[in-house]
């Protein structure tokens, strides 16, 4: 039978027994036109076909091959796999039998990790090895079938349903390996210390061997994440509404699961990826207003004034002319402030928040020319934009990726093996 999560909906045991139903969530459900709503629930435990894909539709980006299925969202509820679903030999309580357990006192202790709901696992450095090549074949399979249009950020979501693991911990392992193989091009094979590596990998596999074998359990065969079973508070509600007896919860519940996921799939169905595009040659976006001034800034700017704010010039090398002094680069974020209380205005923070952008109408004034600033110098003042934690764990390899692209051999992929400097 299907498991579905009710953490936005828990009845109340108490409840059960009186005329009406107390359900914690959100939305009243008194009318069949609530019944419409999408309520909070966790997609990924709804067991039901998914949606097919019509005839003809193809893919917006030439390189996406694979269709993903909903995981568990992340807890701003932004991505739908954020982690794959719960999946391993080791068994666990329920989310829905762990948030209704008994509270006994702050004492208490789970008498086994399956009442506590965790996971112990470990990953070997054979696996590590095992997410590099698999990222390393992808990367170029990519790269020839698309003619160098690749995505960073679709390759970590094929190897997280490959190897089932989240995609900031396939991005890690991708990103360590990447500078183990940079360290052996300068340091040697030695420098890495495999042998004190193989016995940490021994040690936690025994250690989790016997924690398991305390309890008679099952230990995990692979890495794997633990359910998040507590609840965030962001996802309850204080308040009770009260639900009438002509109502079927449980058919309710289940309809308000298969809407989530059908949500969830579309999402990731209509998904643009990020390509691996280098930053430095991307412009943020400006608007009229700055336009303008850079167009008067060229207007007044003239070689007379250059020379004389760039004095004294730099001695002559031989016979060639001097060049002129580099001045600082300077950054400035030009505000419309006639614009930003109209959209104070804006009822909905989502909305105001998804036409403000951090990076927009940033000038860069370099060596006396006014231009609009690149990506990459618009993440290096205080009002950039917020991180993408993703983005950020893999930036060493992306970097060298695209590095890559341009027609750089070295940097990236497998190093060759040389002898240690002690040697």
């Amino acid at each position: 039978p299907a498991v579905v999560d009710i953490s936005h909906s828990m009845i109340s045991r108490a409840a059960l027994s009186l005329p009406c139903r107390h359900i914690q969530r959100r939305i009243p459900i008194a009318t069949p036109k609530s019944l419409n709503v999408s309520t909070r629930l966790l997609a990924t435990q709804a067991t039901h076909p998914s949606p097919k894909k019509k005839k003809g539709q193809r893919p917006k980006q030439p390189f996406v091959k694979e269709r993903f299925e909903p995981g568990e969202w992340d807890l701003e509820r932004t991505d739908p796999i954020d982690r794959p679903t719960f999946k391993s030999k080791a068994k666990v309580l329920s989310r829905e039998e762990f948030l209704n357990r008994p509270r006994v006192g702050f004492g208490t202790e789970f008498a086994s990790l399956h009442d506590a709901g965790t996971v112990l696992s470990w990953l070997p450095r054979n696996k590590w090895d095992e997410i590099f090549d698999a990222y390393l074949e992808l990367m170029e399979g990519m790269r020839k079938e698309t003619n160098g249009v690749t995505s960073h950020e679709y390759a970590m979501m094929v190897l997280s349903k490959k190897f089932h693991i989240r995609k900031t911990f396939v991005s890690a392992v991708v990103e360590l390996c990447h500078r183990e193989e940079r360290l052996k091009e300068t340091e040697g094979e030695d420098a890495l210390f495999n042998d004190v590596q193989e016995k940490m990998d021994r040690e936690f596999q025994d250690h989790i061997d016997a924690a398991y074998a305390q309890n008679d359990e099952t230990p995990p065969d692979q890495f794997t994440d633990s359910p998040r079973t507590p609840m965030n508070p962001l996802e309850t509600s204080p308040t009770f509404v009260a639900a009438d007896e002509l109502h079927d919860l449980s058919d309710m519940m289940a309809k308000a699961a298969r809407r989530e996921r059908d949500e969830a799939q579309l999402l990731l169905d209509n998904k643009v990826y990020n390509e691996d595009v280098d930053d430095n040659t991307r412009y943020v976006r400006i608007d009229q207003h700055c336009s303008k001034m850079m167009k008067i800034q060229q207007e007044h700017q003239t070689m007379a004034t250059r020379d004389k704010e760039m004095k004294p010039l730099p001695a002559p090398v031989g016979d060639r002319a001097p060049k002129h002094r580099k001045k600082f680069k300077f950054a400035a974020k030009i505000i419309d402030t006639r614009k930003e209380k109209e959209l104070r205005k804006i009822k909905g923070k989502y909305m105001r928040k998804k036409k403000i952008r951090a990076s927009d109408n940033m000038l860069i004034e370099e060596d006396g020319v006014l231009r609009a600033a690149t990506v990459h110098e618009a993440n290096c003042v205080s009002w950039k934009a917020p991180r993408d934690n993703q983005e950020f764990i893999m930036k060493g390899v992306k970097a060298a990726w695209i590095e890559r692209l341009k027609g750089k051999k070295d940097g990236w992929g497998r190093a060759k093996v040389t002898d240690s400097k002690n040697d």
